[in-house]
């Protein structure tokens, strides 16, 4: 017990890395939280589940496409300084849908503070109640450039 108890508070990592410096393994140590945040968002905010695809190649290109989602999130994340969570800017951005009113009009229902922080960041105007299709058009081709 003696013996166990001097290494009280150390952590033992082994690694496959033979040839890095403590140093390194050290630093690669510590982002392994960030990789399992990223694994625990895929499967939970982007229902990451490829146990529902057969083909491998769907599989791949659901996980890209995750990887590829997240990743974006993740740039508006750092852009907002961390503002709002991941989950929180999903939620929102999963909201924002629009109501065919009559002729060339569209209504949007949602909008809250996440959206205004986000629209700013993008220059985008998710504020706007009622647009026609052309505007629509318009905000895509903008975010295209962004």
């Amino acid at each position: 017990m003696r013996e166990e108890e001097k290494f009280d508070g150390y952590f033992a990592v082994i690694t496959s890395e033979y040839k890095a410096s403590p140093e390194e393994i050290i630093k690669v140590f510590k982002n392994v939280g960030k990789i399992e945040e990223f694994f625990k968002v895929a499967k939970s905010d982007f229902e990451n589940r490829t146990d529902e695809l057969s083909l491998r190649e769907y599989i791949g290109a659901h996980c890209l496409i995750c990887f590829v989602s997240l990743l974006i999130i993740k740039i508006l994340e750092q852009r907002l300084e961390g503002k709002h969570s991941v989950t929180a800017m999903l939620k929102s951005l999963s909201k924002v849908c629009c109501s065919h009113i009559k002729e060339n009009y569209y209504l949007f229902d949602f909008y809250n503070d996440v959206l205004q922080d986000i629209g700013k960041e993008l220059d985008i105007d998710f504020g706007r109640k009622i647009m026609t299709f052309g505007d629509i058009k318009k905000i895509i081709g903008q975010s295209k450039k962004v």
